[in-house]
């Protein structure tokens, strides 16, 4: 129930749910559970952008997913604490979560699919991975994409640094 009022932008409401699975948890001695209540709680408290409140939870996920040999489920709490991170201003520590997560993931040889990437980045990785032409066309693309988007920055600088000047 907790997701489900999470999904429909009611937080407080879905923190309530979430304490009361991770109490029946706890309860029971379901660590798993636990590990997954204490993350859907940090996952709440990142959605009201309370986000020292929502890394103290990710963390005590991580902690207990570590602990019960859950590598899946320490890797999603790694990619939270990257994201948390960086909207902290921290950018180290979370390209650090980022990384580490990332290793769980070539360790535990999942496929592509269940990595947590952006589609754009998925479908990239896939068409290159089809064979060497791919491979190529898409360094090629990049190659050539790369000056225009330089140019477009620079042109971009320019022009707020020229309307700022006016503004003035």
């Amino acid at each position: 129930l907790g997701n489900a009022y999470q999904s429909l932008g009611e937080y407080q409401r879905a923190i309530t749910f979430h304490e009361q699975h991770n109490e029946i948890a706890r309860a029971i001695g379901d660590r798993g559970g636990e590990a997954n209540s204490l993350g859907s709680l940090g996952n709440a408290y990142q959605s009201l952008g309370e986000y020292q409140r929502a890394i103290t939870f990710h963390e005590q996920s991580l902690e207990i997913a570590r602990a019960i040999g859950d590598r899946h489920g320490a890797a999603r709490s790694l990619i939270a604490l990257s994201q948390l991170h960086h909207a902290c201003g921290r950018p180290r520590e979370g390209f650090s979560a980022a990384m580490a997560a990332n290793q769980i993931f070539q360790e535990l040889d999942l496929p592509l699919e269940a990595w947590i990437l952006p589609k754009w980045v998925k479908s990239t990785v896939k068409f290159a991975q089809r064979g060497q032409v791919q491979l190529v066309s898409c360094a090629l693309i990049g190659l050539l994409a790369f000056p225009f988007a330089l140019i477009g920055l620079i042109g971009l600088l320019g022009w707020r640094l020229l309307v700022g000047r006016f503004r003035r």
